[in-house]
């Protein structure tokens, strides 16, 4: 779709308990051929809650952002895309339910008129402009790329994985280090999202985690800052990692 605008006001369903209930304004326009993006979101209802209550769910004390620049050419057929994939339903904020986000989508084509509504499958929407949020955070400074090295130590020889993605620029490269050769190569962007959803099934615990790579046989995930989880019982984990 050839779009003029996109704006995308979300708010957390009512039954989501802070820290985590926020709300944010997206605006994404074309420009040439890039994307042109204001970009804001509170969170809030954290008056009542302590320090631990809040970075013990893996917050700050300050996570509102705002964000106005451009996105480079990797997402504007992205984004023509996803529109040309979602169906608008007429948006009635008195239907909402406790269970229900507050989703509001306004499309202004160009040369027509601005249709405003509610995405009639909301999932894969809220997915992709999660994804363009991920790289919004990158692009403003907020967040680095991703980054998750896996470690097998075993007797018949190591291997080293260092997959590295970037959501400002949708690119996924993997580094693989194996009997004492290095191969680099580019990976489809849906393969980062089956890595996410294998390696983020699980839970880690930062207290049972080493501080530094380990040396000793096993296999061992880093997921971009000090902590060392041993994956060793986590058979799909490796699975989905050595086969990349």
């Amino acid at each position: 779709m050839s779009f003029s605008s996109l704006l995308v006001r979300f708010q957390s369903a009512g039954m989501i308990p802070p820290p985590y209930t926020h709300f944010y304004t997206l605006t994404a326009k074309p420009v040439e051929n890039r994307l042109s993006i204001d970009f804001n979101i509170t969170y809030t209802d954290r008056e009542e809650l302590d320090e631990e209550d809040i970075t013990g769910e893996g917050f700050t004390l300050n996570d509102d952002f705002a964000w106005s620049g451009e996105l480079g050419e990797a997402w504007l057929p992205i984004l023509r895309t996803l529109l040309d994939q979602t169906e608008l339903d007429p948006f009635n904020e008195a239907d909402l339910g406790e269970q229900d986000d507050y989703v509001e989508v306004t499309i202004d084509p160009s040369g027509g008129k601005p249709s405003p509504g509610t995405p009639a499958d909301p999932e894969p929407f809220l997915y992709a402009i999660q994804e363009l949020i991920q790289a919004i955070y990158e692009a403003g400074g907020k967040e680095k790329p991703f980054e998750l090295i896996y470690l097998d130590y075993n007797r018949t020889g190591d291997l080293e994985l260092r997959l590295n993605a970037s959501f400002a620029e949708r690119s996924v490269r993997l580094m693989r280090y194996q009997n004492r050769q290095e191969k680099n190569r580019q990976l489809p962007w849906e393969t980062l999202q089956q890595v996410m959803s294998t390696v983020y099934a699980y839970d880690y615990n930062p207290e049972d985690s080493l501080t530094r790579p380990p040396k000793r046989d096993g296999q061992y995930l880093n997921l971009g800052g000090d902590e060392w989880y041993d994956v060793t019982p986590l058979t799909a984990v490796q699975q989905a990692l050595e086969q990349l």
